[in-house]
Order: structure tokens, then C-alpha cells, then sequence
């Protein structure tokens, strides 16, 4: 009886990971195209929900969303792993992490669309996306160890991930507003996110299969 309630969350929580990175890529291609004079490669996701975007309201309840499904799914890796403690509770905190810190953090503290007097509320905003980010950084190197069959692969997104963390935050920095790095910001925030979408996606796609064992 166990076993099968056991198995049932896994699924529940699985379907919850792959939703939550789902829900904030649709959200993200949907509002952004209808917020005029908004352009992915250009501007920043954070963009879409700050004061100013006429969908900040909507962007903040899909953040929230998005928020409660990763976390949930961070919640799943603790049933889903439970002979290995240590590196699921590990794994399990860094991707919720992810959900507090880019979900939660950009939906109740939004963007400052000040470049160079900050708010407290912008400077929160910017807090909680650098603890967040670092948490969906290092989640591949933790699953590697609950997953070997993702060992090459988890790799390979961390390494993506930190080449686009590097170019956005060249593209921050860069005191040139018109340098090719900063008018492709939103390219390079979007390669990370993506990379590490994909990656959860493919983890509990993999919790899904009947073949999986590890529980």
C-alpha cells in the first residue's frame, strides 16, 4: 500500500515538474507577444512583470504558479529517491530554490525598471533571482548522482547554463547599450532557461516510466 502511494506522488509531482517549466515558457511566448514594443531577444523575462508591462498582473500569477509546480516537483525527488537520501534532499532543495527564488521572488517583488537607482524592491527582485538561479545551476550536478544515465548529459547543461549566465551578465554590465551583447540579452537569459528547462522536463519524463526503479 505504501509502494503505491509512494508511486502516485512520484507521478503527481512528475507531471508538476514538467508543468511548472511548461507554464512559464507558454506564459512567457504568449504575453510576451502581446506586449507591444516587447522583443524576447532584447528584453529580459523580468520585464514582462515589472510596474510598467500591461501584463504584470498576469505575469505575476503565472509566476506563482510556476513557483508552486517546481517546488512541488522538488518535493516529488525526496519520494522518488528516498534510498539516497543525502543527494535527493540536496537535489530536492536546489530546485526548489529555483521555484522560491525566479517564481515567487519575481511574481511578489517585480523588476526595477530604474538601471541606476535601484529600489528595495528591485534589489529583493535581484537577491532572490541569484539565489534561485544558483539553485537550478548546480540541480544537474545533483541529479547526476541519482540518475547515471543523465551523468553526460547534466554536464553538458551546466556548462550551456553558465555560457548564457556569462553573456547575460556581460549584457548587464556592458556600458554599451548599443554593443551586440546587450541588445541580445533576452537570447542569452533565454538559453539558460531553457537548458535547464529541457533538463527537468527530461528528468521527470523519466520518473514517469514504468521502468524506473529507483524509489
Amino acid at each position: 500500500m505504501a509502494s503505491k502511494i509512494r508511486k502516485r506522488i512520484i507521478i503527481v509531482t512528475s507531471i508538476a515538474g514538467i508543468a511548472g517549466c511548461l507554464v512559464d515558457i507558454i506564459s512567457m511566448l504568449v504575453l510576451g507577444s502581446e506586449s507591444k514594443g516587447y522583443n524576447p531577444f532584447k528584453n529580459t523575462m523580468s520585464a514582462l512583470g515589472n510596474a510598467s508591462s500591461p501584463v504584470a498582473q498576469q505575469m505575476t500569477f503565472w509566476w506563482i504558479l510556476m513557483g508552486i509546480l517546481i517546488s512541488i516537483f522538488g518535493i516529488g525527488l525526496l519520494f522518488a529517491f528516498g534510498r539516497k537520501k543525502k543527494p535527493a534532499q540536496i537535489a530536492a532543495l536546489l530546485i526548489i530554490l529555483y521555484g522560491i527564488g525566479e517564481g515567487f521572488g519575481s511574481a511578489l517583488f517585480p523588476a526595477d525598471v530604474l538601471r541606476t537607482h535601484h529600489t528595495w524592491i528591485g534589489l529583493i527582485h535581484d537577491s532572490l533571482g541569484a539565489i534561485g538561479t544558483t539553485g537550478i545551476t548546480f540541480f544537474p550536478l545533483a541529479i547526476r548522482k541519482l540518475m547515471p544515465e543523465f551523468k553526460n548529459v547534466s554536464v553538458a547543461v551546466v556548462g550551456i547554463g553558465i555560457a548564457g549566465i556569462i553573456l547575460f551578465g556581460i549584457a548587464q554590465f556592458w556600458p554599451h547599450p548599443h554593443n551586440f551583447f546587450v541588445l541580445n540579452k533576452g537570447l542569452w537569459q533565454r538559453i539558460f532557461v531553457f537548458d535547464y528547462y529541457f533538463f527537468v522536463i527530461a528528468v521527470a519524463i523519466r520518473m514517469l516510466l514504468p521502468s524506473f526503479k529507483n524509489y
